[in-house]
């Protein structure tokens, strides 16, 4: 079934570049900025163990993923002292329950969502890219990738340049990351997506923001998810300044739908956040 999930695109030449691959259609609107952002992500490399990124003739000087610098800025998760809570609290879902054993369910569901999403991102690489897929794992797996491919058809991206899973980065920041989707439309804008495969997206945290100096934020996923895709909008930017976003999307795929949650600018939040870190690089 999954050997027939092709995408017919026009002309499409393949580069290969170890890990990363490039999609190219017939026509090369702006090709003189993206060919800068492709070669500049060829030199960067990534730890999936260590989940570090390093260039690749500088491997002894790690860059700090972004995910992991959002992470800074959340409060830390105290699973003793939340589960102890829920098996307190009377008419709860925990209630009465053994601490641990709840401990131990969060851990392998969160296992479980974090393979799952990882087989569904490389699904929607190799099928973006008309290679060849395993079968899913299970019944849930296949509705995950049906719902994204249903997105992918929907969009109908095939006649724009598309990169899949671009990595890119700041030298002086030593900060990187991998923008799931990559796509320059036919008017020359710029669509960038993150797929998401999270249980549910919360749009508010009615009990905590981020940390300084992003208090004016709540801390919550929906929250994290912008600041990830305006981070990587503004590691676009130091390569094509004059580049125009036409879109920034959460992709959330869930087994029987997907949903397309718009993100707003963060450009402000953005500043600060590379501010915080120039500053803790300078202490070092």
């Amino acid at each position: 079934m999954w050997r027939n999930h092709k995408i017919v695109c026009i002309y499409i030449v393949i580069f290969r570049y170890k890990k990363l691959i490039w999609v190219f259609t017939h026509r090369y609107t702006n090709m003189n900025e993206v060919d800068k952002l492709i070669e500049k992500s060829k030199k960067i490399q990534f730890d999936a163990k260590r989940h570090i990124y390093y260039l690749a003739d500088r491997p002894f000087y790690p860059y700090q993923s972004v995910t992991t610098l959002i992470r800074t800025f959340e409060h830390e998760f105290n699973p003793i002292a939340v589960s102890m809570a829920c098996v307190k609290k009377k008419g709860g879902e925990y209630y009465g329950r053994n601490a641990q054993e709840v401990r131990d369910g969060w851990a392998m569901s969160n296992r479980y969502i974090s393979e799952l999403g990882t087989r569904t991102h490389e699904y929607a690489e190799l099928t973006i890219l008309g290679k060849d897929t395993k079968s899913p794992e299970c019944i849930k797996e296949e509705g995950y990738r049906n719902s994204w491919f249903e997105w992918w058809k929907i969009n109908s991206l095939n006649n724009h340049i598309v990169i899949p899973e671009l990595r890119l980065y700041n030298e002086k920041l030593y900060l990187a990351g991998t923008c799931d989707f990559f796509a320059e439309k036919d008017n020359g804008h710029i669509f960038i997506g993150d797929f998401k495969t999270s249980g549910e997206i919360k749009k508010e945290n009615k009990f905590k923001n981020f940390k300084r100096p992003l208090t004016n934020l709540s801390e919550c996923n929906y929250n994290k998810y912008c600041l990830q895709l305006n981070i990587y909008k503004r590691l676009i930017l130091d390569t094509i300044p004059n580049a125009i976003f036409d879109t920034m999307n959460i992709v959330w795929i869930r087994e029987d739908r997907f949903e397309n949650i718009p993100v707003g600018d963060m450009s402000q939040e953005v500043e600060l956040i590379f501010k915080n870190r120039l500053e803790t690089i300078e202490r070092r």
